[in-house]
């Protein structure tokens, strides 16, 4: 169960790093604009893009996961220690019994030894289950500890370039916006472009908002509300990037046919 949550989560956390790729289908605006918003990404001369929107999680996830199995060795060293000493202790009583039970032969009878064999072999017996339970779960404690791992620092990752992403948004407003001014100043009619400024605004003060609250709780386990709880916030974070760059490019068709010296905005890595 625990097993297809992670799949689940880390497939979400995969679609939301994916969510900037609305930006692709502004090719055709940046065209007739003469305003290109590249967003993270290449595209050939046909439009079509010729690299990934975002870089490969391993290599941002390789220092975290080989801290956990540092962590998971150094906890199955000292659990493998314990049982060490309890097998230790344990043959060291059965042998002092057996040694209490040689010095007084004389009164002892054949029906006593038998109980102490039966109750040595069940000891071990009991050991070695209790061995196998304490293996067994250490086994699905170190699984979830590497699960919950990788799952809180991708959902990071995940902020971090959504919180990215939001910014360079917020500095392609900043240059409209100086645009609009320029246009007003003019004479232009820049009514569209000023209420989609102030839209792209509302979107992306949401956007950041609802980024802040897509953590992950920090208990010892993923439930599966956990995983229902970050789709659904980054899916609203989703909306609102799409919101404000529809919004944006909503402002830069408003300038299409004004006589006015347009300007380049690239936003790159």
């Amino acid at each position: 169960m625990k097993k297809h949550l992670y799949v689940n989560i880390i497939a979400l956390v995969a679609l939301t790093l994916l969510a900037p790729a609305v930006y692709a289908q502004e090719t055709g605006t940046a065209a007739a604009t003469n305003v290109e918003v590249t967003a993270s990404t290449e595209t050939s001369e046909g439009g079509a893009m010729r690299k990934p929107l975002v870089r490969p999680l391993k290599p941002e996830l390789r220092t975290t996961m080989q801290e956990v199995n540092k962590e998971i060795r150094g906890d199955r060293k000292d659990m493998q220690k314990g049982i060490s000493e309890d097998r230790k202790a344990m043959y060291e009583g059965i042998k002092e019994d057996r040694k209490m039970m040689a010095s007084s032969t004389a009164s002892t009878t054949p029906a006593m030894r038998k109980e102490f064999r039966e109750g040595a072999r069940e000891d071990r017996k009991e050991f070695r289950e209790e061995t196998k339970e304490k293996r067994e779960d250490f086994r699905d404690e170190a699984k979830e500890k590497r699960g919950n791992a990788r799952i809180e620092t991708m959902v990071k990752i995940v902020v971090t370039r959504l919180n990215a992403t939001i910014t360079r948004l917020e500095k392609i407003v900043a240059k409209l916006d100086s645009r609009i001014t320029k246009i007003q100043e003019k004479g232009g009619d820049v009514t569209v472009a000023v209420a989609a400024s102030a839209e792209a605004k509302t979107f992306l003060a949401s956007a950041k908002v609802k980024v802040d609250a897509l953590v992950v709780p920090t208990d010892s386990t993923i439930s599966s509300s956990t995983a229902a709880t970050l789709k659904t916030q980054a899916k609203a974070v989703e909306e609102d990037i799409k919101g404000a760059h529809k919004a944006i490019e909503k402002a830069l068709k408003s300038f299409k046919g004004m006589n006015v010296q347009a300007t380049t905005t690239t936003i790159t890595n």
